[in-house]
């Protein structure tokens, strides 16, 4: 399922920051421990979380007291950070800080998700060093900060596929958290990452193919709330065929919540990019080879952006063992900070894409048999046309642009043995047209080829008529002519009879002689 995504909080996630800002106004303070903590979880990957003390609770009033910590005091002197008019070193700036705090927690929501990013924003430009950092649990995709003292903390996801996973540039999710006893602080992100989906015929992970044969693929995505981001946002997806695909070009389209915008973004495919083929969203350029995609995703946040294409199994696909063949991988790339630099990549998706083979043993039942024709067709009964491979007696089917050396029929070899490649999962017929001289045409066999998959797309096991050689042997009758009506065995018992009629005669004539005697 295609998990929301967004560059900035959900208004749902703003309000609960407000809630947790509130907090901050209104409960009581405990004595200033060190046994708080904060868990993270989120309904899509991240790294890690990186979490900093804004404010300590102080413990040394009964009331609800807190104190700025030395590392934000020049962040409150900022216009991001209410621009508060007093030095770093002033002793009145903690208390304007809270006050400031305070009044964005009163007022707006919005306000207050935009401060945590900003606040976010500068402790990277400023390299300012976590408090703590945890890393999330891939299985239950959750970080959890232990062992901190009370205070009001900044928390930061940090994105999977960042190069540092420690990096809090993200500058998207900041949290205001406040830690006020032992019990454990619980959140879930409303939002993650821009992820996506692939899928080829249709819905799965899989597919197999005969060269030549066309393969439909879809990609799906999100798309994210630019809002905010001034100096434009990238949004760029990249797809890698491998060698054994041939990209149709002018098969490209993107649409976004069923609308065509394919016009509306730059695709880059060719020599400079391999086989890998890169669409940007949006036509104005940020920086070299890089475009804004903010006119084009502006008001339609969450709408689907469904980009479709086909790929043709080309001659250079490798032949089905087990494991994972022909992989067509996707992923996306995204602006993650105030710089068209700042730019992280999704988790990469696959398909694999099988193509398999078998023989033709051609035998009298013991020994091969040359001379046999035979027409491979498919599970219509349609002759499938072929072509010689540069190996020795080996066939595949004929691509759309080889008609002219394509041949219907092919004749066993002095082993006996036809190799067809190149062929996808499902049933074949072999169709003999010429039995070697002295023998009789075996009648039509039926090939099955059938294979196991694992969920993750991996061939597991395949087999050609449920037998381990994937092969088939066919067997010729020596040509040995049984009597019939008017046939040869007739004309002996004719002959057989006369020379009986005669002979009797003859007997009967003799015997009259005698009496008459």
């Amino acid at each position: 399922m295609l998990q929301t995504i967004g560059k900035k909080l959900t208004v749902a996630m703003a309000t609960f920051a407000l809630a947790l800002g509130a907090l901050l106004f209104a409960t009581p303070a405990f004595a200033a421990g060190a046994d708080g903590s904060i868990a993270v979880a989120g309904n899509g990957p991240f790294a890690s979380i990186n979490v900093y003390q804004m404010f300590a609770q102080n413990d040394a009033t009964a009331t609800n007291s807190y104190v700025l910590n030395d590392d934000w005091k020049s962040f409150f002197t900022t216009d991001a950070g209410g621009g508060i008019g007093l030095a770093a070193d002033d002793a009145d700036l903690s208390n304007a800080a809270y006050t400031y705090i305070r009044g964005l927690g009163n007022d707006d929501a919005e306000e207050m998700a935009t401060f945590a990013k900003q606040a976010a924003a500068w402790a990277t430009a400023h390299s300012l060093t976590a408090t703590t950092t945890a890393n999330a649990d891939t299985t239950s995709k959750t970080a959890t900060a232990a062992n901190l003292a009370y205070g009001y903390y900044l928390v930061v996801p940090s994105p999977a596929g960042s190069t540092d996973q420690t990096d809090p540039s993200r500058g998207t999710d900041a949290l205001l958290v406040n830690v006020n006893n032992a019990t454990p602080v619980a959140i879930n992100l409303k939002t993650v990452y821009p992820t996506i989906q692939k899928v080829v015929n249709g819905s799965d992970n899989h597919a197999s193919a005969s060269v030549g044969d066309s393969l439909p693929f879809t990609l799906t995505s999100m798309v994210p709330d630019v809002s905010g981001y001034t100096n434009g946002y990238q949004f760029a997806i990249q797809d890698t065929l491998s060698q054994g695909l041939t990209l149709d070009k002018g098969s490209v389209k993107v649409a976004i919540g069923g609308t065509d915008v394919t016009s509306s973004c730059i695709i880059q495919y060719g020599e400079d990019t391999g086989n890998t083929f890169v669409i940007n969203f949006g036509t104005e350029p940020l920086a070299a080879g890089k475009y804004d995609a903010t006119d084009l995703f502006t008001g339609k946040a969450g709408q689907t952006i469904t980009v479709t294409y086909t790929a043709t199994l080309n001659t250079s696909a490798s032949l089905a063992s087990t494991g994972k063949d022909n992989t067509n991988s996707a992923k996306v790339f995204y602006s993650n900070g105030p710089t068209v630099d700042d730019l992280y990549a999704s988790d990469e998706i696959f398909t694999y894409q099988y193509t398999f083979n078998f023989d033709l043993k051609k035998t009298d039942g013991t020994n091969p048999l040359a001379g046999a024709t035979f027409q491979l067709k498919d599970a219509q009964g349609n002759v499938i046309n072929l072509v010689a491979t540069g190996s020795s007696n080996t066939y595949r089917p004929a691509m759309a642009d080889e008609a002219s050396n394509a041949v219907t029929e092919v004749t066993t070899p002095t082993d006996g043995t036809i190799h067809f490649i190149d062929l996808a999962e499902g049933s074949y017929m072999l169709t003999e047209t010429k039995a070697p001289e002295g023998y009789n045409k075996a009648t039509d066999t039926t090939v099955t080829i059938a294979a196991t998959y694992a969920t993750d797309g991996e061939l597991q096991s395949w087999s050609v008529n449920n037998n381990g050689e994937n092969a088939v042997e066919i067997v010729n009758n020596a040509g040995i002519l049984l009597p019939g009506t008017g046939g040869v065995g007739t004309v002996a018992f004719t002959v057989v009879g006369v020379v009986a009629i005669v002979g009797g005669t003859a007997w009967m004539v003799s015997r009259r002689a005698r009496r008459n005697s």
